[in-house]
């Protein structure tokens, strides 16, 4: 019996699959809420698909929050509310050339 893959992350930009071993790279889903701007930058992209970290500002992706002047990092990356991608937004653009 062959052994079971699990799809962490698939960017629907890059088509690359990052898993939580190899590669610490946080992916966003799209949702109802966010879709029609997001459709708006990146044409074609549904409800389900997501968008890798890459793609955001800096600014927009929070990766913790600080408590009495300590910072707490999150298990798991969030997006700002009205994050919007802005980088790398061609299918032709490669992510990995960072």
């Amino acid at each position: 019996m062959a052994a079971s893959v699990k799809l962490v992350g698939f960017c629907f930009i890059c088509k690359a699959i990052y898993d939580k071993e190899n590669q610490k790279v946080s992916t966003f889903g799209v949702n109802k809420t966010n879709l029609e701007s997001w459709q708006q930058k990146v044409g074609g992209i549904t409800v389900g698909d997501r968008l890798c970290e890459k793609h955001f500002a800096p600014h927009d992706v929070i990766k913790g929050s600080f408590v009495l002047d300590y910072f707490c990092p999150y298990k798991r990356w969030r997006l700002a509310e009205n994050a919007i991608p802005q980088y790398f937004l061609s299918k032709f653009t490669a992510c990995f050339s960072f």
